[in-house]
């Protein structure tokens, strides 16, 4: 077991600092990405369908996001933060996509997609300012479930409120923070898609993307999340 901790380790401060450089890379040749995308835009058209599959899972079948990834404990304050993943970082949790058939079948007519999951803040939770840990994808939030009162994202300098139909992006390796003032959950559909790269970027990207799903951080995460 000690072995095992010091491989993880080891294997853990190369990767960091790998995603380092790739991300100085990444930053000086990524294109600006001003308006959501189409597939986001005609994904929004399916919400309600999208919603009613999230709303047929149990409570059971959600996750704390701070038990998938511990990391994420030092950010979460007041109830919870919770997640249902269909796919992470390319990899597809098969048994959980069976149980959203038709949002599986959405978002798999998407190419670049690499991380898709429901995204619920309970009631008084808030998510103190924190950052991405990589790059080469940006963030997409399908709303779903959005409740009134004091419920909404920094991303940067800007302030946003999620709107029912309206897809929001950025980049979530800048500075945000979330929170959910309100009695009620808020829930969006979470995607990472890759960043607008030229090639042999994107090919560099694709690559990075793979190497981290196959890592031991995410593999801990995908078995937690099971």
């Amino acid at each position: 077991m000690e072995k095992q901790g010091c491989i993880y380790r080891v294997i853990s401060w190369f990767g960091q600092r790998l995603i380092v450089i790739v991300e100085m890379i990444f930053r000086k040749h990524s294109s600006v990405v001003e308006n959501a995308p189409l597939w986001a835009k005609q994904l929004c058209k399916h919400k309600d369908n999208i919603c009613a599959e999230f709303l047929r899972l149990y409570d059971e079948n959600l996750r704390e996001l701070s038990v998938i990834s511990p990391e994420q404990r030092r950010i979460t304050a007041g109830k919870s933060w919770k997640v249902f993943i269909l796919r992470a970082f390319g990899r597809t949790l098969v048994d959980n996509c069976a149980r959203c058939p038709e949002t599986k079948s959405l978002i798999e007519n998407v190419s670049g997609l690499s991380t898709v999951m429901f995204s619920v803040l309970e009631p008084d939770t808030y998510l103190s300012p924190h950052r991405g840990v990589y790059a080469g994808v940006l963030r997409c939030h399908i709303p779903l479930i959005i409740p009134a009162g004091d419920c909404g994202i920094r991303v940067g300098a800007e302030i946003y409120r999620w709107q029912l139909g309206v897809p929001l992006v950025f980049d979530d390796t800048l500075e945000h923070e979330a929170w959910n003032r309100t009695t009620e959950r808020r829930v969006v559909l979470l995607i990472d898609f890759l960043r607008p790269l030229p090639l042999p970027l994107a090919l560099v990207n694709k690559f990075m993307i793979w190497l981290i799903g196959h890592s031991p951080f995410v593999a801990r995460g995908l078995r937690a999340s099971l």
